[in-house]
């Protein structure tokens, strides 16, 4: 029922899929907003689907992650990542190939002979190293080690570079740098030029003591990274190890982690971090039973305070939504949501059943709590694996609108559907009808279901029992 005690019935759902990935839970979905794209992506034992916006499922576009662990895609402007919790990020620009975000170092050292010139680079002792590019992204990895040769005269003054190889799938570039070691002691390497993987490259001038540095700062992400957000012109990610620690990237590059690029919450209890948001110029992190704030006015600068307004934290990465000008998040104390000064409940109606949820379920499903904010009917939905006083899976849902008319008291709903998680089609979507589309998957078989569709219940005839005067 839309209402209790009213009959007033609520929208129907239908399978979308075309069919199904087999049986079991599908370890994460993103419906993802790119600058000149939009697809959607799901992971399912370890491979990633990216389905047609029909929900035609075609063959895994990429393997090898974790089979185990949920799966989690951060994006931005650029490009999205995979994080699963074991292995170093996935990333893509398409969602049809995928690749690790990072880019390693060079291993080999460069082949270096010289020649004669039109321009003649002058005498001495030169170094040269590289770097490996991914030009979709305009990326680079850290600069390798340096190889060295000297010329003996002006009249033998060119450098010629044989293309380094890379077995990076991804990397169809290379960058050189150089400096004058001898005799002019140059300390820095300095840009030279960019060219294909396969590609030998010449040096003939050595006006480069104006260009870029070589860069150091271009690290690769620790293994292990559970999840992020961007914010501040960076990404932010709990550590794979230290449970505490929050790492972030470099600026503007998601794909750059220096190693101490971190901050480390101070949480009383021993806690890790269980789910970030970005609000505002405030990035939100929450523990199991605290939360702390990171406050920064540029992308510089970063404070780090306790929330003293706070009640409890949240128990999962999708235990946390945005609705309207607040943060509703899922903590073992019940929904609550916050305005950045404080937390307010929402969930006093229903104490006793989120009691009974958290008395009676794993540590380990009770990180799996989803949450989402459907827009176009007011509603914030909680997928729930037990629903009291049923104990089978559910959701409880929030009106807003009921909420306003009821003086502020949440009404709230419960329903008996099976979700494991919720994909919304909140972004700039093309197709017309498409914006906010809501997309479910359920804990039990790779299908996915629209909600809010329809008068039937997949394809069933919905039967209320009204009990009143």
């Amino acid at each position: 029922l839309e209402e209790p005690g009213a009959l007033t019935v609520r929208p129907g759902y239908l399978v979308a899929s075309s069919a199904s990935l087999g049986s079991g839970r599908a370890q994460g979905g993103q419906r993802v907003y790119l600058a000149s794209t939009r697809f959607t992506v799901v992971a399912w034992d370890g491979q990633l689907y990216k389905p047609t916006d029909g929900w035609v499922w075609g063959a895994a576009v990429y393997s090898s992650l974790s089979t185990a662990n949920q799966i989690y895609f951060p994006y931005d402007r650029d490009l999205v990542a995979a994080m699963d919790g074991a292995n170093r990020p996935r990333a893509s620009v398409d969602g049809s190939s995928w690749w690790t975000l990072d880019i390693d170092p060079p291993t080999t050292a460069l082949t270096l002979s010289s020649g004669a010139a039109s321009a003649s680079l002058s005498s001495g002792e030169f170094a040269i190293a590289y770097t490996l590019k991914h030009r979709a992204t305009a990326f680079e990895g850290n600069v390798g080690s340096e190889s060295t040769i000297t010329l003996t005269s002006t009249a033998n003054g060119k450098i010629t570079v044989t293309s380094p190889t890379s077995t990076d799938g991804k990397i169809d570039a290379y960058v050189l740098y150089a400096r004058h070691k001898l005799p002019d002691g140059e300390s820095v390497l300095r840009y030279v030029s960019s060219h294909a993987m396969g590609v030998n490259a010449d040096i003939t001038s050595s006006a480069w003591t104006s260009e870029d540095e070589a860069p150091s700062n271009h690290t690769i992400p620790a293994d292990g990274l559970k999840f992020a957000t961007s914010w501040k012109s960076r990404w932010w990610a709990p550590d794979g190890t230290a449970g505490n620690r929050l790492r972030f990237s470099e600026l503007f590059l998601p794909q750059a982690w220096p190693t101490n690029y971190y901050v480390d919450i101070p949480f009383a209890k021993g806690e890790s971090i269980t789910a970030i948001e970005s609000m505002g110029d405030t990035l939100i992190v929450f523990g199991e039973s605290a939360v702390f704030l990171v406050i920064g006015q540029t992308s510089l600068d970063f404070e780090v305070r306790p929330s003293l307004g706070s009640d409890s934290g949240a128990v999962g990465p999708r235990a946390t939504a945005m609705v309207e000008q607040a943060l509703t998040h899922l903590s073992a104390d019940g929904v609550l949501t916050f305005d950045g000064s404080g937390d307010r409940s929402l969930s006093l109606d229903i104490t006793p059943a989120w009691r009974d949820l958290v008395a009676n379920t794993g540590s380990a499903d009770l990180t799996k709590l989803a949450a989402v904010y459907d827009q176009s009917r007011h509603e914030l939905r909680i997928a729930v694996p037990r629903l009291y006083p049923t104990s089978a899976r559910g959701e409880w849902v929030i009106h807003l609108d009921r909420t306003r008319e009821n003086g502020g008291a949440p009404a709230w709903v419960s329903t008996d559907r099976d979700i494991a998680f919720y994909m919304r089609w909140s972004g700039t979507e093309t197709v017309a009808g498409n914006r906010d589309r809501l997309f479910t998957m359920p804990s039990t078989a790779g299908l996915v279901f629209e909600e809010n569709v329809g008068t039937t219940a997949n394809s069933s005839n919905v039967t209320a029992e009204y009990e009143g005067p």
